[in-house]
């Protein structure tokens, strides 16, 4: 089993913008995040031969809905 976390910014509205950073539980390494790394909501995918998937952002916090600009 693979263990670790991510650090990253609060979700907000800046479809392109995103930094973060994976820590895996017992490595040195650190996989820096950014808006490249980052599916929209919506996305699809194609042409891949696999692919590993992180939901970072849920529900109303995901940049697509943040960004909609409610109210």
């Amino acid at each position: 089993m693979l263990q670790g976390h991510i650090d990253c910014i609060a979700p907000n509205g800046q479809l392109y913008q995103f930094d973060g950073e994976i820590r895996i539980a017992g490595m040195k390494t650190v996989c820096q995040l950014t808006a490249k790394n980052l599916l929209l909501r919506g996305s699809k995918l194609k042409n891949v031969e696999w692919v590993v998937g992180l939901v970072v952002y849920t529900g109303e916090d995901t940049k697509s809905m943040k960004n909609g600009g409610k109210g």
